[in-house]
């Protein structure tokens, strides 16, 4: 029964940062209607079945940074939610490293030549820093003065234009400051001579976080379980939707959605919480905002695609993930999800998966099966690999999964966060209704957030505050 207090909220998405917006609207007594486009829950985090496997959409583990959000997962996730201690690998010459990277390991891996270059410009670099001001408005410039020039081609900037597919002058700061880690010149000298990391404050990273968490039957059966409870509590999970509009009223408020396709169907609202990227959410706005849609336009995102192998034996290695830095390898990164769970794939094969990042213009975007067949081979005959191992090849395509930071997109995000905060009951959140390069735990914790924020009506402090709300929100 609705109460005057009772509010009908519209989640757009039925990702992480929506279930949980779901979950906690529920929670507070209101009506909730989850509108997803495809067939299954969980977006970008879903799991679904290959025959005798389980397939992620790429490898996600949970990282276990805020007690509120991991015992909402391990409340849907049960027994097999279960600690999982993640070993990383990265190739920057033809031998293997630990992840992340290991100064001391580096320089030992790194022939005499490149060790003297490298500690000539880190420190070089390093010293320039301090007396001369710089402007690091790239994440080529911060790389360079935060490790000088030999050690930042090496390990991440040649890495980081193969990657991306543009000169790393083009990449935002935004973007070094997340991925990179940030070691002082002192920090670089404990490492080597201790063989230990020095903390240092960089809380935009993840590179330090220890705590991960996995379901033992894939991460997507965690929002399985978490949207079948939003349906047994009275929410309503509306799969395979294609909505048409979200209709403004002249007072600039969402007075409805519309649902066309197979089922059109009117959904009048109080309020609209959306996990779309930006640019659809601009696209279904009616009446449409030439100017909101300007703005979208400097948050372009890349697709990633997965190039599944099976391979006819039981594992391939001990590692989860493997970075493929050196320029010989044709992928990104290498991972064995049956390392994360021995559930996943039949005890005499295994599963790899391949990836790489690339816009909807590169040809590769529409290879067939067939034409990954040669960079298959050329990646992981290096590892000993032979073609008769090799049982079949498919394919996982995920479209803008990931925000292209390119310089100058803060300024284009601002303005469009400005700019939407004028539609009082609405709210942008998650990953790609932010426009962030963010882990599920920190989306989950914005779709949650922006229910009670929508709920008073304050949209733009939301945009004001998102980046501050995800690390108050952590528990270390």
């Amino acid at each position: 029964m609705e109460t005057a207090q009772q509010k009908h909220v519209v989640i757009i998405g039925a990702g992480p940062a929506g279930l949980t917006a779901a979950d906690h609207a529920l929670n507070l007594g209101h009506r909730v209607t989850v509108i997803e486009k495809k067939d299954i829950a969980g977006g970008k985090g879903s799991s679904r079945d290959w025959g005798d496997f389980v397939v992620d959409n790429g490898p996600h583990a949970f990282h276990g940074m805020t007690q509120e959000i991991t015992d909402l997962m391990r409340r849907h996730g049960g027994q097999e939610f279960v600690p999982v201690t993640i070993k990383q690998k990265l190739y920057v010459t033809l031998k293997p490293m630990r992840y992340p990277l290991d100064m001391k390991e580096a320089l030992t891996n790194f022939n005499l030549g490149l060790k003297i270059r490298i500690a000539w410009d880190f420190f070089a670099a390093r010293i320039k820093s301090i007396l001369i001001h710089q402007p690091l408005d790239s994440f080529k410039s911060w790389g360079t003065a935060h490790y000088g020039t030999a050690l930042y081609r090496a390990c991440f900037g040649d890495y980081s234009e193969r990657v991306w597919g543009v000169d790393a002058s083009q990449l935002s700061v935004e973007f070094a400051k997340r991925k990179l880690p940030n070691m002082t010149a002192f920090g670089v000298l404990w490492q080597i001579f201790t063989g230990r990391k020095k903390k240092t404050p960089n809380d935009k990273s993840y590179l330090g976080v220890k705590d991960f968490l996995y379901h033992t039957r894939g991460i997507g059966k965690i929002y399985k379980h978490l949207a079948e409870s939003i349906q047994q509590r009275g929410g309503e999970v509306i799969y395979n939707a294609h909505i048409k509009s979200i209709d403004l009223t002249k007072a600039n408020r969402v007075a409805s959605v519309e649902l066309n396709g197979p089922s059109p169907r009117h959904i009048p609202c109080d309020l609209v919480v959306s996990t779309a990227p930006v640019s659809d959410l601009t696209e279904l706005l009616s009446p449409q905002d030439v100017e909101l849609k300007t703005h979208a336009q400097a948050m372009p995102f890349k697709h990633g695609l997965i190039v599944n192998v099976v391979l006819k034996r039981p594992r391939f290695s001990e590692c989860h993930w493997i970075y493929l830095v050196n320029k010989r390898f044709f992928f990104n990164r290498l991972s064995e999800p049956k390392n994360l769970s021995p559930h996943l794939a039949p005890a005499d094969k295994t599963l790899i998966m391949l990836e790489i990042i690339c816009g909807p213009e590169d040809p590769r975007w529409s290879w067939s099966t067939d034409q990954w067949k040669g960079p298959v081979m050329g990646d992981l005959g290096f590892f000993g690999i032979r073609e008769e191992e090799i049982e079949t090849i498919f394919l996982t395509k995920l479209e803008q999964a990931y925000p292209f930071y390119r310089v100058g997109y803060e300024k284009g995000k601002k303005e469009f966060l400005d700019r939407l905060g004028h539609i009082h009951n609405l709210i942008s959140t998650g990953r790609y209704g932010l426009y962030m390069d963010i882990d599920m735990h920190d989306a989950m914790v914005l779709g949650k957030s922006a229910v009670d924020y929508a709920l008073q009506e304050r949209s733009k402090e939301f945009y004001d505050e998102h980046e501050v709300i995800c690390l108050k929100k952590r528990d270390n």
